[in-house]
């Protein structure tokens, strides 16, 4: 049996898929602020409906605030499943694993 020479192109999708839901994410937290502001700019101060709003656009906040820490650890998973896939792919070349 002949082994091909690189990465698995399962690991790169993978990876890509992973970019791009964390962006997809960033875009949604962001278009959602801004949606939710929108909203609570025509609600009447201390009715349930601004209080409601007030806590989305805490909770978006909260999220936003994450996302560099989610970035974070989205690069070095990243990294760390990259240099695996490298490893795995030399050893059995060489005839391991």
């Amino acid at each position: 049996m002949k082994t091909k020479k690189g990465i698995n192109a399962g690991v790169v999708f993978a990876l890509a898929m992973a970019v791009l839901a964390f962006v997809i994410m960033g875009v949604i937290v962001s278009v959602g602020a801004s949606i939710a502001t929108g909203v609570q700019g025509t609600q009447t101060s201390g009715t349930y409906a601004y209080n409601v709003s007030t806590n989305t656009l805490s909770g978006l906040k909260n999220v936003g605030d994450q996302l560099p820490l989610m970035g974070t650890i989205l690069v070095f998973g990243a990294v760390i499943a990259l240099l695996l896939a490298v490893f795995w792919v030399q050893g059995k070349n060489k005839g391991g694993m």
